[in-house]
């Protein structure tokens, strides 16, 4: 495997070589700016960076617009349920097209050194396997949702330092009878 600075040397020439991907960048951004705008949307621009994000950035962006945009508040019964839901799909399926578009663009660019409209084609194919890894990541986004309401988290459960009152140890020098002193103070967190 070549070293981490050669992978990103050769991904920034091989993307700047190709003035329609750079170009291409801020106007999807735009359009998709100008549509969200069209279904009211009224949160920040710099959300939609995670358009060409890698999958999991992006799905979590495709989350946020979806239940931003078309969730109503008080709604009940199934349509409070299925605008959400619509428009995460569209998201997804839209995020997924340009993902694979753009993937099998530079991965032409890099091996023929030009750009065809072969690459449009194996996009086409590569777009199926892009938008499983998408539902993928929104399903392991939800079971992190649920894991985080049932008290779970990422990091550990912070203890108190060795020898302070709300450890259960046996030679705690901050019994009950010397959290007066000033050493104990500095050590321990208050009891």
């Amino acid at each position: 495997m070549p070293k981490i600075a050669t992978s990103i040397t050769r991904g920034l020439a091989t993307i700047l070589a190709t003035p329609a991907l750079v170009a291409a960048v801020p106007v999807v951004i735009m359009i998709e700016w100008l549509v969200l705008l069209a279904f009211g949307f009224q949160g920040q621009f710099t959300i939609l960076g995670a358009t060409f994000a890698i999958p999991p950035i992006s799905t979590f962006a495709d989350w946020w617009l979806a239940s931003n945009l078309f969730s109503s508040v008080g709604a009940k019964g199934p349509g409070a349920a299925l605008a959400p839901i619509t428009g995460i799909t569209a998201f997804l399926v839209v995020h997924a097209a340009l993902q694979a578009i753009v993937t099998t663009l530079a991965v032409e660019r890099m091996r023929t050194g030009s750009v065809s409209i072969w690459s449009i084609r194996r996009g086409i194919h590569v777009w199926p396997v892009t938008l499983a890894i998408a539902v993928v990541n929104l399903g392991v986004l939800i079971a992190a949702f649920f894991v985080q309401i049932l008290g779970g988290g990422i990091s550990p459960k912070r203890s108190a330092p060795r020898g302070c009152p709300g450890r259960t140890t046996s030679r705690s020098p901050c019994s009950t009878r010397s959290r007066r002193s000033p050493s104990c103070w500095r050590r321990c967190p208050a009891a």
